[in-house]
Parts: structure tokens; sequence; C-alpha cells
């Protein structure tokens, strides 16, 4: 898992090609006016998916994780809880779906270490994180707008 601000994106650009132009994309700022849903972006195996959201209490959360794409959750507005923990020693509350490349885990969010995500913060979880997005970060949350970027690992 890696945290930062996505003006300091080309710190990880080494660490992979469509990474680091998945980054460069989100830096820009032309992805936040995309419509809420999936979108193809052509070459690289990268997706969107745009979102908008209450986020939901802790105890709504589920674990996820994925094993053919790395994810980079970018908060274009509003700010939210996210949790991430170790894939492994974890068990599996779902069977691993192959056509939508997720499963889901058992746990609650006090097993993992849990983040709060602000405008123009970005996280990335590789296969090897579970992660519980779209938490609320306080009792009142305000509506959030995230962008997914899927990656292709192969």
């Amino acid at each position: 898992m890696i945290r930062g601000k996505i003006e300091n994106w080309e710190i990880y650009a080494g660490w992979g090609k469509r990474l680091a132009r998945g980054l460069g994309m989100l830096s820009d700022g032309k992805l936040g006016n995309l419509a809420v849903g999936w979108h193809e972006l052509g070459g690289d195996r990268i997706c969107a998916s745009v979102q908008e959201y209450a986020p939901k209490p802790p105890a709504n959360g589920k674990w996820e994780a994925h094993e053919k794409h790395i994810d980079i959750q970018y908060m274009v507005r509003g700010e939210e809880t996210m949790g991430c923990t170790p894939v492994a020693g974890m068990k599996s509350a779902t069977q691993y779906d192959t056509e939508n490349d997720i499963k889901f885990l058992a746990g609650e969010l006090g097993k993992g270490l849990k983040i709060v995500v602000k405008e123009k913060d970005f996280v990335i979880f590789f296969p090897q994180d579970a992660h519980m997005p779209g938490l609320a970060s306080s009792g009142n949350p305000a509506p959030v707008k995230k962008i997914v970027l899927k990656i292709a690992v192969e």
C-alpha cells in the first residue's frame, strides 16, 4: 500500500509503466471531469471507475482484494476512511470472482490500518493488500467523488 498526494506522483513513476501512466492521468485533472461509471481509458490496460456516494459507517465495510489489478483510489472531492491489511492470514468470505477480479474477506476494520483520504490524496492497493474503502470519517459524512483506476498487473 502506498499513500500520497497527487502533486508528488512522479516519485512513484519508476514503479512501472502503467502505474506511472495512471498517476499521470490523475495528476492532470482531466479524469475528474468524467461521468460516474466505468471508462476504458484505451491502451496500457487501464480502466477507471468514477464514483459518487456518501461514505458508509465502518460497521458496514467489507474487506476486498484483487489478484489481477492494482487499485489507485484517488479522492477528487470529499473525505473517507479506508482500511488496509495484508491478505495473508485472512479468511475468504466469498469465492474469488474471476470475471470481476474481486474477493471479499472476513474481518472487521479493527484488524487493519485506518487511512483518512482527503481531496487530492491517492492510495495504491496491490494484490497483497486487502482494503476496505468507502468508510465515513465522521458521523455526518459529506458525499465524495472518487476515481478508482484499475491497473493490470500482467
